[in-house]
């Protein structure tokens, strides 16, 4: 089960990467740092970032010490040969993902699913050290308690980043050089939360993190940091207008900025919303035009853009069907319910 399993995530990851990544040493090291992390992790997420291999030296000679325990074990419990090498293809096979993370859709099995390779390497030692924890009950006994007290001191002392994704992302983002993710992450919280100077904050990031990237996306994340600081701007009302940040909307397409989908959508809202707030309504229409136009949003987010943007510009039918098709992709929408019955109040007038 391990075997196809593994084989059925490798095959649909790397169809869409044939050819892109070439396996070497480095991809050994890998496979052996997380079959140790697995059991004893040395780092809090063994997946990022990617160290070199002097830098993971410690781990890999840990996990030559685990692998070979389990062989050992396996031995002396009499597991067949063809059953070791049953749970080495499994685990080398879920494993094989990894090694291109942050590659198209790569990334997200790898942040969100290197748990299987935990689950492959424990379902390995308990049947490799059936017959030792029948002889040595008392001793097995004991390690796993050593095993359990530790995991639960970790995830208490982590207990508090973990339970706050301000924390989290933040501390993740409090590096020389941090991950795209990190900033990402800590931008979304910023609007989530309506923090404007965490926004500023990010986008300060954005800004230094310019200087480290590669031409076009050194471009993408300058515009991205002036985003971010005229929305935050914005949203701590410091500019008497939105024309700041509309102006940034109207001079960029999507394709301008870091994660369009999490930055753009709020922008846009804001933006339209300021501008219709001051009597600028066909302004805040074309501007949502432009917003559907470029595809800066998911379906629901479009389709509440184009109706709002037919109510600036007083189309009402074109408001509520928009309205209702975003009441179709999600049903509970208190915002989007109370503008289709404000505009079907206002239809039924007429």
């Amino acid at each position: 089960a391990g075997i196809a399993g593994g084989a059925l995530v490798s095959a649909m990851t790397f169809s869409e990467l044939s050819g892109s990544h070439a396996s070497g040493i480095a991809d050994a090291a890998n496979l052996l740092r997380y079959f140790g992390a697995a059991v004893w992790p040395f780092s809090l997420n063994p997946i990022h970032p990617r160290l070199t291999l002097p830098e993971m030296l410690p781990e890999l000679l840990w996990a030559a010490a685990v692998l070979a325990a389990v062989i050992w074990a396996g031995r002396k419990s009499r597991v067949p040969n063809r059953f070791q090498m049953a749970f080495a293809a499994g685990f080398v096979f879920l494993a094989l993902p990894l090694l291109s993370s942050g590659a198209l859709t790569n990334s997200n099995y790898a942040e969100r699913y290197n748990f299987l390779l935990s689950a492959a390497v424990w379902c390995w030692i308990g049947v490799a050290g059936r017959g030792l924890f029948r002889c040595l009950p008392r001793i097995s006994a004991w390690t796993a308690g050593i095993l359990l007290a530790g995991y639960l001191l970790t995830d208490w002392f982590y207990l508090e980043t973990f339970s706050d994704t301000r924390l989290l992302f933040g501390r993740a983002a409090a590096v020389e050089n941090p991950a795209q993710r990190a900033l990402e992450g800590l931008g979304e919280v910023a609007i989530n939360r309506q923090l404007p100077e965490l926004l500023y904050e990010t986008g300060e990031l954005f800004n230094r993190a310019s200087s480290r990237q590669e031409p076009p996306r050194d471009a993408q994340f300058r515009n991205t940091a002036v985003l971010l600081a005229a929305h935050a701007r914005l949203m701590a009302g410091m500019a008497a207008t939105a024309e700041e940040l509309a102006g940034v909307l109207r001079s960029n397409g999507r394709d301008a900025f870091v994660a369009p989908e999490i930055f753009l959508p709020p922008a846009y809202s804001l933006a339209a919303g300021k501008l219709a707030a001051v009597g600028k309504a066909p302004e805040a229409a074309a501007l949502l035009e432009k917003q559907v136009a470029d595809g800066s949003g998911v379906e629901f987010q479009l389709h509440f853009a184009a109706g709002l943007a037919g109510y600036f510009s007083g189309d009402r039918e074109r408001a509520a069907r928009e309205w209702r098709r975003v009441l179709e992709l999600k049903p509970r929408d208190g915002q989007t319910r109370r503008n289709l019955e404000l505009v079907e109040a206002q239809l039924g007038s007429q």
